[in-house]
Formats: structure tokens, C-alpha cells, sequence
């Protein structure tokens, strides 16, 4: 072979290896929707994150309103406020006055158990419709973390906060029109979070995000991992395509 020839495989193999995680990484996000051909969906469309949204905002809506948001956490949070009052008016005012304390104690909350599963439920979507290879070199964990950031950023918006305060009002009004509020706070807040359904709050959210939110999401938290994904691919082809060149 001559010196030209040599570097012919190792460039091939590099330009397939990078080309090859460009599309596997542009395939997590695209297409945003499903392509019809004659009737028939074309595979691989919608992209990993579109197609799997529902599954993965049941999945982290389950977590969440299992593990986190819980009658028992915010509960305490309530009772040991030192501004509560004895009376209806005086509770749904104080608890208004609190409820973004909550939520920030909320968003700041971090369980062992969630942050553990939650990077290996996205790392397993990956492996299943991507590849394992891809898994490989994406960062479940910063996936993972903007979608989080999607949920916390719920949290954080006033109108939502304004809609919890109203269930809230309602779910209390409901109750103490047959106990004392002296004798029955406990039961008042399980009841409130239960009428709340966190889950379903959680799940319709994520829900809501179109496609190109999601994605602009995410890259935001991981586009420089991404670029180095692609750029592993072109090194190992390149490492790859000498191969032939040293067995021949």
C-alpha cells in the first residue's frame, strides 16, 4: 500500500464511527413526530424521548408522588409551622404563606432511591431503543437531571402554586365541616395532598412538554457530553479502521 492508501481506511472508519453516533444521538430527539409512508409508520419515529414521554412521566410521576411529595412530608412541614392559627381562615392563609417555602423545600428534597432509579429508567430507554453502544457514552444522569429540572421548574411558577393554594382552600373547607380544625389538622393535610393527586399533576406536566422543549431542554444540560459522544465515535473508527491496514 502506499502512504494515501494506508489512511484510506482509518479516515472511512472514522468518518462511519462519528457519523454513526450523530445520527444514533440525533435519533433520541428525532423526528418529533411519527412518519407515515402508504399508511405505515416508518420505525424509529417518533424519536426515543418523543415516543417514550408518557411512559417515562408515569414512571417519575409514580416516583415522585410515592417517594417525595408524601402525606407524611409535607405534613410535618405544615404542623411545624409557627405561624398557624386555630381557625379555617387563619389556616388557609397560613398555609398560603408557606406553600412556596414547601415548594422550595420540595425542589431542594433529594431521595437516595429516586436519584438512583431515575438516571437507570433513561439509561434503559436508551439501551432498548438506541443501543447499548450509544448507552455507553451518554450521561444517564445529566439526561436524567434536565428532566428533573423540567418538574422543579413547575414548582416554581407562581400560577401554579396559586392553583395548589385553591385545592387546597377547597379540600379544607370540605373537611372541617365536620371536625374541629383543633382535633383534625393531621387528617386535613393527608386529605389535602390526596385530593391533590400529585402523580397525576406530576404526569399531565411532562406531558405538556412538546417535543422541541424537551430537546432544547436537555441539550441545554448536555450538549458538550453529546459532542464528545461524536467525537469518540470518529476516534474509535479511526483507531478501528488500522485494523486491516496492520493485518494486511
Amino acid at each position: 500500500m502506499t502512504e494515501l492508501t494506508i489512511l484510506i481506511p482509518p479516515i472511512v472508519g472514522a468518518t462511519i464511527g462519528y457519523a454513526t453516533n450523530c445520527l444514533a444521538i440525533r435519533m433520541l430527539f428525532r423526528p418529533h413526530k411519527a412518519i407515515y409512508l402508504f399508511g405505515k409508520r416508518l420505525p424509529f419515529t417518533p424519536g426515543l424521548i418523543p415516543k417514550g414521554q408518557a411512559r417515562l412521566a408515569k414512571k417519575l410521576a409514580e416516583t415522585i408522588g410515592d417517594k417525595i411529595i408524601t402525606p407524611e412530608a409535607l405534613t410535618k412541614e405544615l404542623i411545624e409551622s409557627p405561624i398557624l392559627a386555630t381557625s379555617t381562615e387563619e389556616i388557609k392563609k397560613a398555609i398560603r404563606e408557606n406553600l412556596p417555602q414547601a415548594a422550595e423545600y420540595i425542589s431542594n428534597f433529594e431521595h437516595p432511591r429516586l436519584e438512583a432509579e431515575g438516571p437507570e429508567m433513561v439509561k434503559k430507554l436508551i439501551n432498548e431503543h438506541v443501543g447499548k453502544l450509544a448507552g455507553m457514552f451518554l450521561d444517564a444522569n445529566k439526561i436524567y437531571a434536565s428532566i428533573k429540572e423540567g418538574l422543579l421548574d413547575f414548582l416554581a411558577q407562581e400560577e401554579n402554586i396559586e392553583m395548589i393554594a385553591n385545592k387546597i382552600d377547597e379540600a379544607i373547607d370540605e373537611l372541617t365541616q365536620k371536625a374541629s380544625i383543633e382535633n383534625a389538622f393531621v387528617k386535613v393535610a393527608d386529605h389535602v395532598i390526596k385530593h391533590l393527586d400529585i402523580k397525576s399533576i406530576i404526569e399531565s406536566r411532562i406531558n405538556e412538554f412538546k417535543p422541541e422543549e424537551a430537546e432544547s431542554l436537555i441539550l441545554s444540560v448536555i450538549r458538550r457530553e453529546l459532542h464528545m459522544v461524536m467525537a469518540m465515535g470518529g476516534v474509535l473508527g479511526f483507531i478501528i479502521g488500522w485494523i486491516p491496514v496492520i493485518v494486511g
